[in-house]
């Protein structure tokens, strides 16, 4: 599970450091899995937006493509799992959301926008958590084929992993589902249920960057499934 941080130059290392820190203990009590990070400066002081479907603005299209290649020259395909763009508030003018997560849209990486809350490091907490967790299904299904949304099968008010797991129905008619809108530390018996899969997803992209030549075939069908799991979705979490 490796994890490129694009830091926001106002962040210190301290504040990255303890954000580490409480997102690994996260990860690890539920799921086993150890995250490893990478870390890059990034300046955003003056990032381009413009309005996605909702209004809202973030940052364009053609920013984000151009970061992304920059990472994948460096990283290849299959070098990263996840990129975080860890953006500090004083730089945030994107409207509307604390983050949003795009899952095989560039390079079959689950990037993740981030807001980093100055005053209440909790917050940056949920909404990393929040992001990564929008980012699983189409993880796992890339890699294993496996659709996690079948483990949920007999959930009450059950609509699919992003609607009722990660935004506990929000936007849904049917509220009676035993899941929250991920704020904090919130639905984390789910992962419990799905480290597993998420354990093989993640140790087959890295056996793809390790034995390249070995396992051609194999990243051809991940990539070409890569391509029917793509997805993008935000939140809009005030806590």
């Amino acid at each position: 599970m490796r994890f490129l941080i694009l830091k926001d130059k106002k962040i210190t290392t301290e504040e990255l450091n303890e954000l580490e820190r409480q997102f690994t203990d996260l990860v690890y009590e539920h799921t086993g899995i150890t995250p490893t990070f990478f870390i890059q400066e990034e300046d955003y002081g003056r990032v381009p937006v413009e309005p996605d479907g909702d209004g809202d603005l973030k940052p364009t299209k053609a920013y984000t493509t151009a970061l992304m290649n920059v990472v994948h020259s460096k990283y290849g395909t299959w070098g990263t799992d996840s990129v975080v763009m860890l953006v500090h508030q004083d730089n945030w003018k994107f409207t509307g959301i604390w983050g949003t997560n795009w899952s095989n849209i560039y390079h079959t990486y689950h990037v993740h926008l981030v807001r980093f809350d100055k005053k209440n490091i909790a917050n940056t907490l949920g909404t990393l958590f929040h992001e990564w967790m929008h980012s699983l299904d189409a993880l796992i299904k890339t890699h294993t084929g496996f659709d996690i949304n079948t483990l949920f099968n007999q959930t009450k008010c059950w609509a699919d992993w992003d609607s009722t797991m990660v935004h506990g129905n929000r936007f849904v008619d049917c509220k009676g589902t035993p899941y929250k809108y991920i704020k904090w530390k919130d639905n984390t018996e789910a992962l419990v249920m799905i480290a597993p899969y998420l354990k093989q997803a993640y140790s087959r992209r890295k056996e793809m960057y390790l034995e390249p030549y070995r396992l051609v075939q194999l990243r051809v069908i991940d990539w070409l499934r890569s391509f029917l799991n793509k997805k993008t979705i935000g939140n809009s979490q005030y806590l």
